[in-house]
């Protein structure tokens, strides 16, 4: 047990326990030493893993240099088949469009697009008829626009 002393100068002492190093633990019981070795996490532990059912295919990740040919073939159709069911749930995978169909969709997206830009050029004229009227410019001080004569 720790010893304490108190001195009349408020100073704290510590002796310790007889024969303790600083930083180390006294052993505890050998069956639960640090030196057992671990499990790796690819291996199995026969007495705590039950065995599969008969049909059934453990869906666990392995490290796949531990699979056998036919559990890698197995595993990789599974996934096939779940990224084929999924695009055909969300209707990604359309039939294929004929390329005149194609060709029809890219000249409407273009033509959607031309119709933007002539938009908001119509109104970029209109901004500029309305900051170049005599009115605008009486309001603002300018001089008025002169008439341009014919020579």
């Amino acid at each position: 047990m720790a010893r304490i002393a108190d001195h009349g100068d408020h100073t704290l002492t510590h002796y310790g326990i007889p024969g303790m190093k600083w930083g180390k633990r006294s052993a505890r019981s050998s069956s639960k030493s640090s030196s057992t070795s671990k499990a790796t996490p690819f291996a199995k532990n026969p007495a705590k893993d039950p065995p599969p059912a008969k049909g059934v295919t453990d869906l666990r990740p392995k490290h796949i240099k531990r699979m056998s040919d036919t559990e890698l073939r197995q595993r990789i159709n599974r996934m096939q088949m779940e990224t084929q069911y999924k695009d055909l749930t969300e209707g990604k995978s359309a039939p294929d469009k004929s390329k005149a169909k194609q060709a029809v969709e890219k000249f409407e997206k273009g033509h959607k697009a031309v119709k933007g830009i002539l938009a908001v050029a119509k109104t970029a004229q209109a901004i500029y008829k309305l900051y170049d009227s005599n009115e605008v410019r009486m309001v603002t001080n300018r001089p008025a626009k002169e008439d341009k004569k014919k020579k």
